[in-house]
């Protein structure tokens, strides 16, 4: 399912998903001293795991247990491409989908078993939250995000007003993006154009100005999609953005 990504569902569940958010991993040491672990971006501190066989992503616990549970050795994938994760307490144990949920399983042999637990890794650019970063235009790489002398937010090439400070999201997901020469404002989504405000603590305010980080719509780099309208991401039009 090449368009489906391991994802966080709403529900806490870890499943394949085509739905293009909650699919961002920081890959980490293994949390029990072996293997590597995998935290979620959208909701840091949380790990995937697996509790009665099936995938989760739970909030870090310092049990041994915990620790056991969310540590996978990376192998060669089963399907002769890509990764397999191995359980590291359960190491006769993959990690594979079934129903689009992923389980820990015993390899059968099969052919479906070993598509099923094979996974091909995309790098994407992680954020953490204190970084400043720029935001250069792929189809346009003179030009990065800037803040215009009216507030407004567009690509420019006049290398000033263009970095900015990662905040963890202000809704309480995603992220938010200060400016480095206004601070206190925030790029957010004003009748769905792109503007830098000062900060307010509305509930509104804080959604329209949060944005989950995924891998770049052209191949390549970040795209940036809204929190509260998630059919829409940041995009230039006529310079200006727009969450189109």
């Amino acid at each position: 399912f090449p368009s489906h990504f391991v994802s966080r569902l709403p529900d806490g569940r870890v499943a394949i998903s085509n739905s293009e958010s909650d699919n961002l991993w920081i890959v980490r040491d293994g949390l029990v001293g072996k293997g590597f672990s995998f935290e979620s971006v959208s909701k840091p501190g949380s790990f995937i795991c697996h509790r009665n066989y099936e995938g989760w992503v739970d909030s870090r616990l310092y049990s041994e247990l915990y620790c056991y549970d969310s540590s996978f050795h990376v192998e060669a994938g089963l399907a002769g491409n890509g990764i397999s994760l191995r359980s590291v307490n359960v190491p006769q144990r993959f990690f594979r989908h079934s129903s689009f949920n992923l389980w820990i399983h015993s390899s059968d042999g099969s052919d479906l078993f070993n598509k099923d637990s094979s996974f091909t890794v995309e790098h994407v650019f992680a954020f953490k939250a204190g970084d400043k970063v720029r935001f250069r235009s792929v189809n346009f790489p003179s030009h990065f995000v800037s803040c215009l002398p009216d507030g407004r937010v567009a690509i420019s090439n006049s290398e000033s007003d263009n970095l900015w400070i990662v905040r963890d999201g202000l809704v309480g997901k995603g992220f938010s993006f200060e400016s480095v020469s206004k601070p206190g404002s925030f790029i957010c989504h004003r009748n769905y154009e792109g503007w830098v405000d000062s900060r307010l603590y509305s509930e509104l305010y804080c959604y329209d100005s949060s944005f989950h980080v995924e891998a770049g719509l052209a191949g390549n780099g970040i795209s940036l999609r809204s929190v509260n309208i998630p059919q829409r991401f940041l995009r230039h039009s006529g310079f200006n953005l727009w969450i189109h």
